[in-house]
């Protein structure tokens, strides 16, 4: 049943409660619109808008820019939901025609991206909340009745407010962009200057290779194979980034014979990449097995013919587009399809991804030259000027054996020593472990029935053996909704139990007693469950009844969640998280090595 309009006699103003229900939904797509801006702009990563995620996608996608203007959708939705806003606000006295035909037309704009978000699987929350807000703003402007009288203010008023949002947000785009550009300017000289130094550091090292093996290079070489410059790219076949930037270095490279290349992959694809969650790039893995097939089977040239043919497709190809080329090249396609899909070409890309992990890999393309990661390449001509920036100081022709790249590890250290120190809330029920004076002091939140905080835990314990300098805080994280009140999944079903157990201790037994249930607790991770626990508090020395009365206390509960939404109020947002002498430790695990004991180490010696 259709409601009947909102009518008013003439000159009243529309009813408070009906004009007050337009100024929460327009305000509603303001604030959703402004989110999407302010995630544009770099100053706020709003929850579900990650890369991969749909807004993501739909940034990225024709749909997020205004044509021939390259102008971001969320800032036209923005000043329009703004201009929206305030025109209504001078609509009190009803809404005149030239009004709700604006209001129209904006919403025959909403269906359009809701029908495109769907179609496209760009299913922003944020896009669809404003789009629904303003979608219902128009069936009440519908139901509003009659029109007011002929008035052009409050189009007038809105015209304003849009060209001065518009306004400012170029103003903002502009700020960001050439904050952005100092920022790249800037890696692009400090790594260039790295190079620089390294080389002449490494003076007459041509003679004493400091790797064994063929050292840092791929598998496969334009170039001489010893080159006074050497570049490894990391690359995935449908980032948007790589086919560019290849594209800008080869057009001064065919110019140059003192430079060689060779590719590694990094595919953001979960199919052969263990250390992303999102599946950014579907293709990418067997696009990457393309190229190793084309290696095994022709060598060193056919893999640079399928590098190229695949980029030119974007990384993405139908297996007919495929067949087509393979026997127009000659290749033999049912053997081309065994090799492709043998374990050979899989171990061969994992090999890459796991150096790219331990490299610190974070985005492709990663560029190397001389085993030294080559930051800010972004800017206009960038690789290019940092290369002719090397070949200005004449450095030997040397084998990729000479290379030696900084692990993510050492960065990792580095990292650490540069962030500022934070002040950390303090815990009410604690149990530190060590020394009251320590030289280091290290805080974890963790939860017992994560593998990556048994693992940080034993590094930090093996670290304070034989050690009366350092003080460690164990803090409780359980990714288990039944005792912490801020998440709201679970991951780990016994999170809680091992939580409450090692309370339950320290209630009964201080200090020794949270200890020898916190190192029996990490022991026991696989496999833990209730019974197992029962089985070990007699063992461990503890009264059952009393025990099961600590686990089941206010108190126990209580020290859980508190320790929990500290941190989340700290911006903690995934365990371990660990803070080593008040500074975060941002990245401690690599696929072949770990980080934190070497800040543990860069710890004690400060």
């Amino acid at each position: 049943m259709t409601p009947p309009p909102v009518t008013a006699a003439p000159g009243a103003p529309l009813p408070r409660g009906f004009f007050a229900t337009g100024i929460v939904l327009l305000a509603a797509a303001v604030v959703a619109s402004l989110a999407l801006v302010q995630q544009h702009l770099g100053g706020l990563e709003i929850p579900g808008c990650g890369p991969g995620s749909p807004c993501a996608k739909a940034a990225a996608s024709v749909w997020g820019r205004v044509p021939w203007v390259d102008w971001p959708v969320s800032f036209v939705g923005l000043a329009y939901f703004l201009a929206l806003l305030v025109a209504w606000l001078t609509s009190r006295q009803g809404i005149p025609n030239g009004l709700r035909q604006l209001v129209r037309l904006g919403a025959v704009f909403s269906v359009g991206f809701v029908v495109v978000m769907f179609a496209g699987d760009y299913l922003c929350p944020y896009c669809l909340g404003a789009h629904a807000a303003n979608l219902v703003f128009l069936l009440m402007v519908e139901m509003a009745g009659r029109p007011a009288a002929p008035s052009l203010r409050p189009l007038v008023t809105g015209a304003v407010v849009f060209l001065l949002a518009t306004a400012a947000l170029a103003v903002a785009e502009v700020t960001q962009k050439q904050r952005v550009l100092e920022k790249e300017e800037g890696e692009l000289a400090r790594s260039t200057e790295q190079m620089i130094q390294q080389r002449s550091q490494g003076e007459g090292a041509s003679t004493q290779p400091h790797r064994e093996g063929p050292g840092f290079t791929g598998r496969y070489r334009l170039g001489p194979e010893a080159a006074p410059i050497r570049m490894v790219i990391f690359s995935d076949y449908q980032c948007e980034d790589c086919a560019p930037i290849e594209k800008d270095i080869f057009a001064f490279f065919v110019e140059r014979d003192d430079m060689s290349i060779s590719i590694k992959h990094y595919p953001m694809c979960t199919d052969c990449n263990k250390y992303i969650g999102v599946n950014l790039h579907p293709n990418a893995c067997w696009a990457a097995r393309a190229a190793e097939t084309a290696g095994i089977l022709r060598g060193n040239d056919g893999f640079w013919q399928m590098h190229e043919w695949i980029f030119e497709h974007e990384g993405f190809f139908s297996n007919q587009q495929m067949r087509d080329f393979l026997i127009e090249q000659g290749y033999d396609f049912d053997q081309w399809t065994r090799v492709m899909a043998s374990e050979e070409t899989l171990r061969l890309v994992q090999q890459d991804i796991d150096e790219g992990f331990d490299l610190g890999i974070q985005h492709t393309p990663m560029i190397f030259i001389n085993g030294v990661e080559l930051q800010g390449w972004r800017v206009q001509g960038g690789v290019q000027r940092a290369v002719e920036a090397l070949a200005a100081t004449s450095p030997p022709a040397l084998t990729a054996a000479a290379d030696t790249p900084r692990t993510a590890a050492d960065a990792a250290v580095e990292t650490w020593k540069s962030r500022p120190p934070a002040t950390l809330p303090t815990d009410a029920q604690s149990w530190p472990l060590g020394t009251q004076d320590p030289a280091v002091h290290i805080m974890l939140w963790g939860d017992y029935q994560e593998p990556r905080t048994v693992q940080a835990d034993a590094i930090i314990r093996n670290f304070m053996a034989g050690r009366s300098d350092v003080r460690y805080h164990f803090r409780h994280f359980p990714i288990d909704e039944a005792c912490n009140p801020v998440v709201s999944t679970t991951q780990n079903p016994f999170a809680c139990l091992a939580a409450k157990a090692a309370e339950a201790a320290g209630i009964l037994g201080g200090v020794e007693g949270y200890w020898k249930m916190h190192a029996w607790l990490m022991e026991n991770q696989p496999g833990f469950n209730e019974q197992k626990l029962d089985e070990a508090i007699a063992q461990l020395g503890f009264d059952p009844p009393a025990f099961h009365e600590a686990m089941a206390s206010p108190r126990t509960a209580e020290a859980i969640a508190a320790d929990a939404t500290i941190a989340q109020s700290s911006g903690l947002r995934a365990v371990p998280a660990i803070f080593v002498n008040d500074r975060f430790v941002e990245r401690w695990h690599f696929a072949k090595t770990e980080a934190l004991s070497g800040i543990l180490q860069a710890a004690s010696a400060e």
